[in-house]
């Protein structure tokens, strides 16, 4: 079943992936909202970014499956949950170097 691109997708805590493989060079963004007490957290990782756009205060990505995130530049870095996803994806990708895009002061 095919999913319509969303729009607008504003995570709590986000970072750009990149990706060198056997595939080539792209980049992803890792998000994560915070939930309640019974919800727990949530993450996405989205595809492949084509393009992005830097304003003031956030910079807004639009993805190959055609969504689109607006990132706030204050809301940049990992959670707990999307660092436990990182580690994760590097152990089993293992061939492909991943790193983070620190696009403000990763501090």
């Amino acid at each position: 079943m095919k999913m319509e691109p969303e729009q607008n997708i504003t995570p709590d805590r986000w970072v750009v992936m990149e990706i060198t493989s056997e595939e080539g060079v792209f980049r992803k963004i890792l998000s994560a909202w915070y939930g309640g007490y019974l919800d727990g957290d949530s993450w996405r990782l989205s595809s492949v970014i084509v393009d992005e756009t830097e304003t003031k205060h956030y910079n807004e990505y639009t993805t190959k499956s055609g969504s689109r995130y607006k990132c706030l530049h204050s809301r940049e870095g990992l959670s707990a949950t999307t660092t436990t996803i990182l580690e994760k994806f590097r152990k089993e990708y293992s061939k492909a170097e991943v790193k983070v895009l620190w696009y403000g002061d990763p501090t």
